[in-house]
């Protein structure tokens, strides 16, 4: 039976569609702890997840769906690290030989997590990169790319002054490499090519955010100013915005990237 499971060994189609009708009428499920025994695999992986009030939960979530669906694909399951453990969490799962790899979201630009994977017995794969050369496998978007773009395309419509709506100051209090990363492009490029920057500062509280994009908004003469930002939030950006004066805002388009 444990050939036909396994396929480590060559049987006959006959015995292994047997072994199968059994394995389905008993329903019949290995035992994880003995096949990790037997194998020193535990077929888990670990993600590290922050869940913060300054992040975007569905943006995060998306993430996660996209890793324990993959993951399961691959007969692996995934067991969620908060983030507040931090490199402790890493080396308790890791210590234990709970988990056959791990997986960390929201990379900082100095992350001590980083020199935490390069100690440990299991690989190790970072969503993000921190600054300078890292030890640790990494993949991430190029928000630095993103950034330039999006003022190379505001600039080639004709736009000189441009409203650059940040991420939340929390963001970038916490070291979040992608944030540092955006708003370092956007200023550059925007020097560069002559566009007249009005910054206004991401805030993580609703009705805060509503407020302040509706301020900028008042500041600027007609017609309405262009924005630029990132928006993880994009689904409250549009509510949230008006025309001068408090009447309703015109279209908003978004420039998607590829």
């Amino acid at each position: 039976m444990s050939h036909a499971l396994s396929g480590k060994r060559t049987i006959s189609a006959a015995t292994r569609e047997r072994v199968n009708e059994a394995v389905r009428a008993l329903n019949y499920r290995a035992n994880a702890g003995a096949r990790a025994l037997a194998t020193a695999r535990t077929m888990i992986l670990a993600l590290v997840v922050p869940f913060t009030p300054e992040e975007f939960a569905p943006a995060t979530l998306q993430y996660v769906l996209v890793v324990t669906q993959t993951a399961r694909s691959l007969g692996y399951d995934v067991l969620l690290v908060t983030q507040e453990e931090g490199a402790d969490g890493i080396a308790r799962v890791a210590g234990s030989n709970l988990v056959d790899g791990i997986i960390i979201l929201d990379v900082k630009r100095r992350d001590p997590r980083v020199d935490m994977l390069s100690g440990i017995r299991q690989p190790g794969v970072l969503i993000g990169m921190p600054d300078g050369e890292s030890s640790v496998d990494c993949v991430d978007l190029d928000f630095g790319a993103a950034g330039a773009l999006l003022v190379d395309h505001l600039a080639e419509l004709g736009h000189r002054e441009v409203i650059f709506l940040t991420l939340p100051d929390e963001l970038f209090a916490q070291g979040l490499g992608y944030a540092w990363r955006f708003r370092s492009a956007v200023l550059e490029r925007a020097r560069r090519l002559g566009v007249a920057l009005s910054i206004v500062r991401g805030v993580v509280d609703p009705p805060e955010r509503a407020r302040v994009l509706g301020n900028a908004l008042d500041q600027h003469p007609p017609p309405p100013p262009c924005w630029c930002t990132m928006m993880r939030r994009w689904s409250t950006f549009p509510t949230a915005t008006r025309a001068p004066g408090g009447g309703p805002a015109g279209p908003i388009r978004r420039k998607r990237l590829r």
